[in-house]
């Protein structure tokens, strides 16, 4: 992903890639985040026309004001757009699909379907993300439980078309038929990824309005269940598909509930929410949908604030809406600081994201998410999203920097990088960042080679929780020279 010529695929999603790369090639650098974020606000203006049109249809407005309003006020799609990923892209390529699969089922079978739409939707998806195959395998599974054969068998051929190409060409380019995101984090123990995943959805439905989702497909299924209890006693033989069709819930609920058990087989997100993006506009439009035809404008008005008031509630609770100015990025300043001080060094990282793309270096990525050697090895615990590691796989490589978070006071660092283990490879600590969310000018990254220990131990204390290791000149593993030799200077700016 940052090394040349070498052949990971450690991205979360290829088509995101596709559109990012001409907008890097026009904007540059600096330019980059910004650009991702108007792409993410974009996606999330044209999710809110695809909720209104969702909505056109209903007898009442206030189906689509409901909707409209609950997602305004939804600080989780507020967030999705400003970490600049990938997120509201799937989330518009979804809530897209889903409208023509739901319009698709509620139609009676005609002669002819649409087949190039379809297609296109499909191919979008599973370019989407690595587990976007899913919406439409769970799409030709409702289809035919809802007897529309032609758009069911129309959407099978995209995905088996789309899933066969990409499948090909990575096997051909990348040696592999998964993402190596894939092998890092569906791994370990499955009983361990079961409990992490429970524990972290209920975390997410209680803390973000989630619940209120969720709760209601499970009433969508259970009225939907008992009242056509009947369609059984009807005459004639049935079939599989004639037994299931009546008590099949809209493909909200459908998608929803699958989509939340999915996220507790691979044991959730280190992103929280990420994931599950798409269960607030489907379950926003659900939960209207329901409760509109049920509740008199006074009860639906005190629905409404009731579910923002669970969504509104990360405000005060999630501190990533700890707004602060002035804006200080502590993995963009320690790359571009690396980048000039450090030019031509090897680096092994454990935020393998903005350090490693704008210090311009050769990458070593202690999680795997871009190294096929740690990506691919088996791991006997789980942790989200970092479950996989080899401290001497990383040592073995001689690094000339390994940036990684403290594990405590004393210079003990994480991923398996003790004190004792890192000093015996000829390692010592030379920078500390500031992780605190206000900058500190010019000592946000200090020097700390000739720093005594307990100066040390206080910075941690105050927030200087990253470090920096460097390989010392004289170290037998290193016979050559470091790129940056000398550890002169005391507690002072690394910049100075």
């Amino acid at each position: 992903m940052y090394n040349a010529g070498s052949r990971v695929e450690g991205y979360s999603s290829p088509l995101h890639v596709l559109i990012l790369a001409p907008l890097w090639w026009l904007v540059g650098d600096d330019g980059i985040y910004a650009a991702s974020v108007v792409l993410n606000i974009g996606c999330l203006m044209a999710l809110a026309v695809i909720l209104s049109l969702a909505s056109a249809g209903r007898k009442s407005s206030r189906y689509r004001n409901a909707t409209l309003i609950l997602l305004a006020f939804c600080p989780m799609m507020w967030m999705t757009a400003a970490m600049g990923m990938e997120t509201p892209l799937v989330l518009l390529l979804q809530v897209l699909f889903w409208w023509q699969v739901q319009k698709s089922g509620d139609e009676e079978e005609s002669g002819r379907s649409r087949r190039l739409p379809w297609v296109v939707m499909t191919a979008l998806l599973v370019l989407s993300r690595a587990d976007g195959f899913l919406m439409p395998a769970a799409a030709v599974v409702w289809l035919l439980c809802r007897r529309r054969r032609r758009p069911a068998m129309v959407v099978a051929g995209g995905l088996l078309g789309s899933m066969g190409l990409l499948t090909t060409w990575r096997l051909l380019y990348y040696g592999s038929p998964l993402p190596n995101t894939y092998y890092v984090k569906v791994s370990g123990p499955l009983l361990e990824r079961l409990a992490a995943g429970i524990q972290s959805l209920l975390e997410i439905a209680a803390d973000s309005g989630l619940a209120a989702f969720l709760l209601v497909w499970f009433l969508q299924v259970a009225v939907i269940w008992k009242s056509r209890e009947k369609t059984d006693e009807k005459p004639g033989t049935p079939t599989l598909l004639s037994r299931f069709s009546p008590r099949v819930p809209p493909f909200a609920a459908f998608f929803g509930l699958l989509w939340a058990g999915y996220f507790v087989a691979v044991g959730g997100d280190v992103y929280r929410e990420r994931m599950l993006a798409v269960l607030f506009p489907l379950g926003m439009i659900s939960l209207v949908n329901f409760a509109v035809p049920r509740m008199r404008r006074r009860a639906l008005i005190l629905l409404i604030l009731v579910v923002l008031a669970g969504q509104l509630r990360p405000l005060v609770q999630d501190r990533r809406f700890a707004y602060a100015k002035p804006k200080y990025d502590a993995w963009i300043a320690l790359g571009r600081f690396l980048g000039e001080a450090h030019p031509g060094s090897l680096l092994a990282v454990d935020a393998a994201g903005k350090i490693p793309f704008f210090s311009k270096l050769t990458t070593v990525d202690m999680l795997g998410l871009t190294d096929a050697a740690i990506g691919r090895r088996k791991s006997d615990f789980f942790r989200v999203g970092h479950n996989k590691q080899d401290v001497g796989y990383v040592l073995s490589l001689r690094p000339d920097l390994i940036a990684v978070m403290s594990l405590d006071i004393d210079q003990n660092y994480r991923w398996g990088l003790d004190g004792k283990t890192y000093r015996q490879a000829g390692y010592r600590l030379r920078y500390l960042l500031n992780c605190n969310p206000v900058s500190q000018g010019a000592n946000d990254i200090l020097d700390v080679a000739r720093t005594s220990d307990e100066e040390i131990r206080d910075l941690i204390i105050h927030g200087y929780r990253y470090g920096v290791l460097e390989r010392s000149a004289e170290s037998p593993a290193n016979p050559r020279s470091s790129a940056a030799s000398g550890w002169d200077g005391s507690l002072m700016s690394a910049r100075n």
